[in-house]
Order: C-alpha cells, then structure tokens, then sequence
C-alpha cells in the first residue's frame, strides 16, 4: 500500500512548493510596497520573506496537513520509523530549521562583519583576517549544501538538511498512476554534483595557497568610507539611500547598487523611479562609472 518516495517525488514536491512560495511572497512584497513604500520593503524584505515562508508551513506542515506539493505527488511525511507521522514537535523543529537557520546564518556574519569593521580595539591585521573568514564561512555553509544535494541524488531520502536532522522522510501511496523516475540518472547527477564540488573546493584551495604564497590580499572596503567629505547626490542609490556600490543600469537609464536592484526585480520587473517594465536580464552591471577621471597634460 505504501512505498519509500523516491527522488523524482521529492523533487516535484519541493518545485511545486516553491512555486506557491514564490507567489505568496511576492503578494505580500507588493501589498507592503503599496502600503508601507519601497524603501521599507528594501529594509525589511528578508524578514517578510522568512514571515511568508512561515505562515505557508504553519497552515501545512503545523496544522498537521499535506503542502500543495506533497499533495500534488501524493506523499505524506513520516518519522524515522516510517510508521508514524511526525510529532507536532519534530515538526515545529523542522520548520524552524527550514525556514530561519539560513537567514538567522546570515543575519549574523553581517552583524559580526560590521561589528569588527567599526570596532578599533584590534589591530589593522587581525581585523582583516577576521573579515576575511567571513567568505570564508559563508563558502563552507554553501559548499555543505551542495554536498547534501549530492547525497540526495544519490540516495534520495532528504533533500533538506531541516528533514535529515530531524528523520523527516516520505512515504508515497501506491497507485497505477505513481511512477518514478530513473534511479540510475539521479544517481548519474549525483556523482557529478559531487565532482564538481569537488573540483570547486580544489580550485578555492589551490587560490588560497597562491594567494598567501605571494602575500597577497585581497582588502574588501566597507560601504561605509571613513572619509569625512560629503558624498554627492548622484552617487547615492535610491533605494537604500547609501553610497552606490556595483552600480546598475535600468533599460530606462537609472542606477541602482547591484544588490537592491536586482533583489527588487525578483518580485516586481519594473523600475523602482519611472515603473518601466524589464526583465531581470537586462540590468546592465558598470564598472569604473564611479571612479574619478585622470586627463593626461600635454
């Protein structure tokens, strides 16, 4: 009557899941735009997303029900015996994993980067070598990611590192119409998920030890200079009304820093000043728009 869900299942599942997620979140991104302005999604999108994802599994996963997406490939989540449903508790656990440890991770490295670009207690070099642990920290949490990916692929059991923490698998009803997908191609995809990690990991490595070999460092400038002269106003981004940084061209010709523009596109392709429509695409990255010009004498 019931079988392990394979990957293709689970995969399914977790697309059709997004999708929706997706939806609400940009419903509630432009009901705050309307409501509370632009400058207020900007500061708070993050959060509002994390609200989204927290209501969708509150009135799913919480409220003891199937997601759209478990009900649209027919699964049900199980405990680690594969005989019971989850406790209210393992699953209020998976749901709080699932949804803030990755924004709760990176809310606190750029607390702890910005921390230690205004603190003056340590030295110039130790600070720098704290600063650059951070990309550091943030390329293992990534890198740890995409091996979990590899492992599912190949045994196709839990595709969240939430679900593998807390034994949250799936069952799937046995049906004419249930059918899988090749066992062989995911674990194809597996293997070279794994070798391009791997691949990706030797090639950071080799640059690490290239770089300090030559003594060689890369310093990453806060956004906010220390200099005390004022900053002109058409070096400012309208969004978050901070110093320009990546700067961006719109198809209408205004600029944006890389990071607001782009994270305001995901949910409405449309220029923030004038409303023109575009496709994320078209953003147009500068380079070198900010620097000052050197004219050569004669």
């Amino acid at each position: 009557m019931f079988k392990n869900a394979g990957s293709a299942e689970i995969l399914r599942s977790q697309q059709k899941d997004e999708q929706y997620l997706t939806f609400l979140r940009s419903t509630i991104a432009d009901n705050c735009q309307t409501l509370a302005g632009a400058r207020f999604w900007i500061k708070w999108r993050k959060e509002l997303d994390v609200l989204s994802d927290l209501g969708y599994f509150i009135l799913t996963t919480l409220a003891g029900y199937q997601t759209i997406g478990e009900e649209y490939v027919n699964i049900v989540q199980v405990d680690s015996s594969k005989r019971r449903l989850p406790t209210l508790g393992r699953r209020l656990l998976m749901v709080i994993l699932y949804v803030s440890s990755p924004y709760l991770l990176q809310k606190t490295l750029k607390n702890v980067e910005k921390c230690l670009e205004r603190s003056r207690q340590q030295s110039v070099e130790f600070k720098q070598a704290l600063l650059n642990t951070i990309p550091f920290i943030r390329n293992v949490f990534l890198y740890l990611h995409r091996l979990h990916l590899g492992i599912f692929y190949l045994h196709g059991a839990f595709y969240h590192l939430a679900k593998r923490l807390t034994g949250v698998t799936y069952i799937q009803y046995l049906s004419k119409s249930s059918g899988s997908g090749s066992s062989t191609t995911f674990k194809l995809l597996g293997w070279l998920s794994l070798c391009q990690l791997g691949l990706t990991i030797s090639l950071q490595l080799y640059k690490l030890y290239i770089s300090s070999s030559n003594n060689h460092s890369i310093n990453m400038l806060p956004r906010s200079s220390s200099s005390c002269q004022p900053v002109p106003v058409n070096k400012i981004c309208s969004l978050c009304l901070e110093v320009r940084l990546n700067p961006t061209l719109t198809p209408c010709g205004h600029l944006f820093c890389w990071n607001c523009i782009h994270s305001w596109c995901q949910t409405k392709p449309e220029c923030p000043l004038c409303r023109y429509k575009f496709l994320p695409h078209r953003l147009v990255f500068l380079k070198n728009i900010d620097a000052p010009l050197h004219l050569s004498t004669v």
